[in-house]
């Protein structure tokens, strides 16, 4: 005897590949955080206040990495999704780090707005379908 699901299997939706190539950029960019943090790590450490560490924005960054490689190369909507989701999380916890600084912010306006920046995009990519709206070729009638 064979068991078959009751419901037809529906079959994953696939995010654009702008979106793919844009998730792509964003893991290139989480590599070199992780490079830029690891190279000045002993600068940071006196400038970063606490709770955050060198070693928590390393690891922060490396969930960018992963989560923004796996969406790039699944292209799952889900996986993408999320991968947004945390992206836009480590850089509000960027924005709450600087705050917390102590350093005037006219000192930290590139980060801080590069930051925000990418928050704003991360609350439209998932605001949107991140898929390409399909095409119809148009066909004269008889």
């Amino acid at each position: 005897m064979v068991m078959t699901a009751d419901t037809p299997t529906v079959p994953t939706r696939k995010v654009s590949s702008a979106t793919r190539a844009t998730l792509a950029a964003v893991s290139a960019l989480a590599a070199w955080q992780i490079g830029w943090l690891a190279d000045q790590a002993d600068r940071l450490a006196a400038v970063i206040p606490p709770p955050w560490t060198v070693t928590f924005w390393i690891a922060a960054w490396t969930l960018v990495l992963a989560t923004s490689a796996a969406a790039a190369i699944t292209g799952h909507d889900r996986c993408t999704r999320a991968a947004i989701g945390v992206l836009a999380v480590v850089q509000v916890m960027g924005i709450a780090t600087s705050i917390a600084d102590g350093v005037p912010m006219g000192r930290q306006f590139w980060q801080v707005g590069s930051a925000g920046l990418i928050c704003g995009w991360c609350a439209a990519m998932l605001a949107s379908p991140l898929r390409s709206v399909p095409t119809r070729e148009w066909t004269p009638h008889a």
